[in-house]
């Protein structure tokens, strides 16, 4: 029985029109670069929203902000897992690999920050 990977954003979206090994790679990167930055200035936003909400009751907001900081720790390894899965089958010293992690990674990241961003404080 033969296993597939995914099909990958880079195969479907704005990668898909220059098929090259090393542009793919370096698009691969440049996905997941723009995904962690928006990821970390949603999580940044969080911060300050919690901060702003809660500055009459600082305790509670503490309390929060931790919650906020122990949920996205404890999410990266579940990421970093979850893209192990699908890269398995990969050689790990072929590129296809880093490309194949780099997407799933800025996919995963695109889903927390929407999740993120759907927070209401």
């Amino acid at each position: 029985m033969a296993v597939s990977a995914p099909a990958t954003s880079l195969e479907t979206g704005e990668c898909a029109n220059d098929v090259s090994e090393q542009n793919i790679y370096v698009c691969s990167k440049e996905m997941l670069e723009r995904a962690d930055a928006e990821l970390n200035e949603i999580y940044r936003r969080r911060q300050n929203d919690i901060a702003q909400s809660y500055r009459h009751d600082p305790a509670a907001g503490k309390m929060l902000l931790e919650h906020l900081k122990k949920s996205q720790r404890s999410w990266i390894p579940l990421r970093d897992e979850n893209c192990r899965m699908e890269s398995f089958f990969v050689d790990d010293q072929a590129p296809a690999y880093e490309v194949i992690n780099n997407d799933c990674i800025a996919r995963e990241s695109r889903s927390r920050t929407d999740y993120l961003k759907g927070l209401k404080f």
